[in-house]
Formats: C-alpha cells, structure tokens, sequence
C-alpha cells in the first residue's frame, strides 16, 4: 500500500498512501474480500489509514508475517488456497509460498517476483493493490458487478 519509503522529521514518520490503491480496497470491500496488513513495522499512520479502509486484519511488528497469516487463515477458517497475499521482501516469502494466489509489485525484490503467481505493472504504493484486486475480481468474474454496486450507492 505504499511504496516502501518511510519520512523522518525530527517529531513525526511520514508515509504516503496511494487513493488507486485505497480504492481496490474499498472494491475489496464491496466484493465481501477481507483484507488484512502484515508489516513488520509498527506505524501509527499505518493503522489510521487501515481504520479509513476498515481494514481490521492489522499486525506491525510482525518480521513472522507466516504467523500472522496462519491467525488470520483460522480467525476466518480459510483453507490457503482461499488466501491470497502480496508481498514485496524477502520476510514475505514463507506467506508467499504457502497462499493460494500470490503477488508482487513491479519493485519487488527479484526472489520473491521469481516465484510469486502475479507480478503487477506498478510500484508499490503506486497502485500495484489495487491491480492485483482487480485482477481477483475479474478471474472472478465479479468485476463490473461490484463497479455497478459501487456506483449505485454513490447514486442513493
């Protein structure tokens, strides 16, 4: 969801988000796919953008991400092959080879594109999420349809 660049000023982390990828996520949503974010940074800024998605599978500080992933895969009683995941580093790789539906961003490191299932056009942070959710939802076959309700209910 971002592009990997983290800000320092003396007081405050900066990061920015990019609205492309918000909105896969909000497609996300509407499709009834639970998204979930396992970083091994701990960022406040992190979690106020994941509460904005209604986001609410959030792990920081977690360099296992395997583990994170496993409690999410049982809070959910998910078999991996219903899981997808994205990931752009070398600590994604044990996620990345267990999921059902794996990813990467254009500037992932070359062992985790080397394996993954779908390596998007973009950056992170530059809209590699929101391509690989719509890339989900059109195997599915659900694409337009969730457009379509989306539309709808900005129309209501």
């Amino acid at each position: 969801m971002t592009d990997g660049q983290i800000t320092y000023t003396n007081q405050y982390e900066l990061k920015s988000f990019n609205s492309k990828d918000g909105f896969g996520i909000t497609l996300a949503n509407a499709a009834g796919i639970k998204i979930g974010i396992i970083t091994a940074r701990e960022s406040t800024i992190v979690k106020k953008r994941a509460d904005e998605l209604r986001i609410q599978d959030v792990h920081m500080g977690q360099r296992n991400k395997k583990s994170s992933y496993e409690e999410i895969r049982k809070k959910y009683g998910l078999d991996h092959r219903e899981m997808a995941y994205m990931g752009d580093d070398i600590l994604d790789l044990p996620v990345l080879k267990t999921c059902g539906l794996s990813a990467a961003p254009a500037d992932a490191v070359h062992d985790v594109k080397s394996i993954v299932d779908f390596v998007s056009q973009f950056n992170g942070g530059h809209g590699a999420v929101r391509e690989f959710i719509e890339y989900i939802l059109k195997a599915q076959n659900r694409f337009q349809q969730v457009v379509d309700k989306l539309l709808k209910l900005e129309q209501s």
